[in-house]
């Protein structure tokens, strides 16, 4: 479940939130770690607002922990 939740969370982000340059993820039991990293010149503050709009929506279709 971790890794579905993982793929579905880096498919959002890469769609949705601009500058990204990378995306790299680890799933391990019960936790998924992501790691953004965004291109030289990238409006932060957007982009971390970008970020919380999407992990907000995901909330509401992923499974309860």
């Amino acid at each position: 479940m971790e890794k579905r939740v993982t793929f579905i969370t880096e498919r959002a982000f890469s769609t949705t939130v601009n500058g990204i340059s990378r995306i790299e993820s680890e799933s391990i039991s019960g936790l998924a770690l992501i790691r953004v990293y965004f291109e030289e010149g990238t409006d932060i503050g957007g982009a971390i607002a970008q970020i919380s709009s999407v992990c907000s929506t995901l909330l509401r279709i992923v499974p309860p922990a």
